[in-house]
């Protein structure tokens, strides 16, 4: 992983700023935290596993507040266990009302399937008839919070060495735009878009190979 320093010092270079007087280091921190948390959502290199205690369930409702049951702010949830069992996702939450036009009131003795609401709401189904106990339930999500804090430029970034360019042009573009900087950006743009066409065409590719 690349160490922060050094992602810093290459942020005030390409902005132009290596003393650090339009851009302070911490504001570079903040820019490095951002665009890592951006560069996480899409490309989930970091991801994180709890176990809700058994306080955090109901026995009411297959309904959960994410933030609550992971105690975070997923950028999304990724996978779920029970039991050491992953279970089954169902893309779209209106899927399950068509499997279950009661579904809010359908109880169970364990989970089977899970589905989110937007980003606030996770869907444990069927609504369980009795806790379950501490580590029963394992929720893997992708986190979207900074990785790094603010003011410790000592620690590593949580990003793979192959993606600092794109992490770079994200902080890059983001400098130059809350600089006004417009016509500066153009390069850092140009290059992430290229960055992000090879990407697409590259999922699509395994696409293609996948059904043949």
């Amino acid at each position: 992983m690349p160490a922060t320093t050094d992602a810093l010092n290459l942020a005030a270079r390409r902005l132009r700023d290596i003393p650090n007087i339009a851009y302070p280091r911490a504001q570079l921190m903040r820019y490095l935290d951002h665009c890592q948390r951006a560069l996480n959502a899409y490309y989930k290199f970091a991801l994180i596993t709890v176990q809700p205690a058994q306080s955090l369930f109901h026995t009411f409702s297959p309904l959960y507040y994410v933030t609550t049951i992971t105690g975070d702010s997923p950028a999304s949830i990724e996978r779920v266990r029970y039991l050491g069992r992953t279970i089954d996702r169902i893309p779209d939450w209106r899927q399950l009302v068509q499997q279950d036009a009661r579904w809010l009131e359908t109880s169970g003795k364990r989970i089977y399937l899970w589905t989110t609401i937007g980003k606030d709401y996770l869907v444990l189904y069927p609504r369980m008839q009795t806790r379950p106990a501490t580590g029963d339930v394992e929720i893997v999500y992708a986190p979207s919070r900074p990785s790094v804090p603010v003011d410790n430029s000592t620690q590593d970034l949580a990003i793979s060495t192959d993606l600092l360019p794109m992490l770079q042009d994200l902080v890059e573009t983001l400098g130059c735009m809350t600089g006004r900087r417009y016509a500066e950006a153009s390069d850092p743009v140009a290059r992430l878009e290229l960055a992000f066409s090879q990407i697409a065409q590259q999922q699509q590719t395994e696409v293609v190979e996948g059904m043949t």
